[in-house]
């Protein structure tokens, strides 16, 4: 069998996405596109816990593509504008089709936050052809359990087919567009060839360990440095004082109990981690798709104030909870649409920048 030629190889740096600091491989300065991939987040290892979860992403729209979430650990929560929620687990893929448009919130789920563990995994963005970019939304989550696998002779090569076909084993996912996704763990000294057909382009994203491509090209992942200094401090921290200087909010939020801001020589602020975030004050702006009487909101809990511009609402809530959820359960109970919506409350990010700008 002839073999494919590797046209590049690319690194997979880590970028800021607000609070979470991740690994993009797609796009790069180099790599623009995988037509139809446009995207690629390897997000985390994180460490969850009550202290620390940046990965709580609320609502939020997509439109025109699928984002498609591999989680390789920890348990998340998905719930979108068509009703869906389900517990997303070690393994486990969702695949979005986001279509004429989409909003959905991602977070660990609260029982993963308490007990805390490690969250991590892939999110890949798949382009619809424009005839397909205006169909209706739709949204699929397939079990670990529940996909097929091929297997190497030698055992040491186990495929998970996510979506598409290999050698006559077929997906569970439903695709828009011809596509195979697969999941593939190798163990040392296992080889497999796969079969690429002429009208695709493929690509490997490498998880953990180092893997040959063609013989030819040996793929290797950075060491995750983020991760490990955060434990380095953590085990320093319980019988020493660690001064910790960093810009970045997550790690602070991760691994601090005392913040000191300083802004060009002057300290602004030298207080508790938690008395800085004790704030329990959030306003939601949300937009409905018709209009609604003030009287609907009683039996939201925790209001504290509320103002309208017809279909778009203020609500400041007093809860430590995120009220987001609620939010989600009281337009499917009134069968209203969330057009949009967007939670003003301040992380330690935001309080930084705002006292720093001045």
């Amino acid at each position: 069998m002839k073999l494919n030629t590797i046209k590049r190889v690319g690194r997979s740096d880590f970028v800021n996405m607000g609070p979470i600091q991740l690994r993009q491989p797609i796009p790069t300065r180099t790599i623009d596109n995988i037509d139809p991939f446009i995207l690629l987040h390897h997000y985390g290892p994180y460490n969850i816990s009550e202290r620390n979860n940046p990965f709580d992403l609320g609502p939020h729209p997509h439109r025109g593509f699928e984002p498609i979430t591999f989680l390789i650990q920890g348990e998340q929560l998905h719930r979108d504008s068509l009703g869906n929620e389900s517990v997303v687990k070690a393994g486990d893929v969702q695949w979005t089709t986001a279509g004429r448009g989409i909003i959905h919130a991602e977070a660990p789920t609260r029982e993963f936050v308490q007990r805390g563990g490690t969250l991590e995994g892939i999110q890949l963005w798949l382009n619809l052809p424009a005839e397909k970019k205006m169909i209706e939304a739709n949204y699929q989550h397939v079990a670990h359990e529940d996909f097929r696998t091929v297997t190497s002779d030698d055992k040491k090569v186990s495929i998970q087919i996510i979506a598409g076909e290999l050698e006559g084993v077929y997906g569970r996912v439903k695709t828009q567009t011809p596509v195979n996704a697969f999941m593939i763990t190798v163990e040392a000294g296992g080889y497999y060839k796969i079969k690429v057909p002429k009208s695709h382009q493929s690509t490997v994203y490498l998880l953990k360990g180092h893997v040959t491509a063609n013989d030819t090209e040996t793929l290797k992942l950075d060491v995750n440095q983020l991760v490990e200094i955060r434990e380095l401090i953590k085990d320093l921290g319980k019988d020493k004082t660690v001064l910790f200087s960093t810009h970045i909010m997550q790690e602070v939020e991760a691994v601090c109990d005392r913040v000191i801001i300083i802004n060009k020589g002057e300290v602004l602020i030298d207080n508790n981690i938690n008395e800085l975030k004790s704030s329990n004050n959030q306003t939601i702006t949300v937009t409905f798709d018709k209009t609604i009487l003030k009287e609907v909101f009683e039996n939201l809990p925790n209001i504290i104030d509320l103002k309208n511009n017809k279909t778009t609402w203020d609500i400041t809530f007093n809860s430590k909870e995120d009220m987001r959820s609620s939010i989600f359960d009281f337009a499917q109970e009134n069968n209203l649409k969330i057009l949009e919506l967007n939670s003003n409350s301040k992380n330690l990010e935001d309080y930084f920048r705002e006292i720093t700008s001045s």
